[in-house]
């Protein structure tokens, strides 16, 4: 089973990963493959072409059912209330969702122990006095009480794509189809977020959720793209 890394390392060697090494993301996948036919592809195509690839990035990764999580990456930081503090700060927030880190109080952030969240985790320690801890949760409770938790982080994710979705239906109604448009390359982002968080938690309701959702998702695209 390929790895985050591997995927990543081939992305650099400018080789793209077989089916079987890749996770079924037909999204990311039909509009790379559709944004890459197009010979004049003007600056906003090449922002969507790379935010579906980003979405790919998730290649190789095998989800794992599993109830409950004993083994976890704690991520803290200490900034200066100064520009460049500021500045670190919201690097450090725009990118924390992105590798599955959700709040577990003001400065602190909670992901699992996985090696693909490990290696997500470098980018993080670049920002500066960012530190990275590990933790195990010994008994029954805390090992729930952390999961869940880290569930309802999940969750709120993904009422958000639904809320998303039926916002971006109404403009289409109204025929905002540019804000139709911005708002599902957003929500491609934000789903592309819950994917990678809910394969690392092992939790297969929420998995089966996404994968459902992404199907919607992947046809209120097209329906998008059509009249932009």
């Amino acid at each position: 089973m390929m790895t985050l890394k591997d995927f990543m390392d081939k992305r650099k060697q400018g080789e793209q990963p077989t089916t079987e090494e890749a996770i079924e993301m037909p999204v990311a996948q039909a509009t790379i493959k559709r944004i890459e036919r197009k010979e004049d592809m003007d600056e906003h195509r090449k922002g969507v072409l790379t935010r579906a690839k980003i979405l790919a990035k998730f290649a190789g990764i095998e989800f794992k059912a599993r109830e409950l999580v004993d083994e976890w990456i704690l991520v803290t930081y200490d900034l200066p209330a100064t520009d460049a503090g500021n500045k670190a700060r919201q690097d450090f927030l725009k990118l924390a969702p992105r590798i599955g880190a959700v709040m577990h109080t003001k400065s602190v952030y909670l992901m699992p122990n996985t090696n693909e969240c490990q290696i997500a985790t470098v980018d993080l320690a670049k920002i500066g006095n960012v530190y990275i801890w590990t933790s195990r949760a010994n008994d029954e409770a805390s090992k729930k009480d952390l999961t869940d938790l880290y569930d309802e982080r999940i969750k709120k994710g993904v009422k958000e794509i639904k809320d998303r979705m039926t916002s971006i239906r109404k403009h289409m109604d109204k025929e905002q189809n540019g804000m139709a448009n911005r708002m599902v390359e957003k929500t491609i982002d934000i789903f592309n977020n819950s994917v990678f968080s809910v394969v690392q938690r092992g939790n297969a309701e929420l998995y089966n959720m996404l994968v459902t959702m992404r199907d919607e998702l992947q046809e209120l695209q097209h329906e998008v793209e059509s009249k932009v």
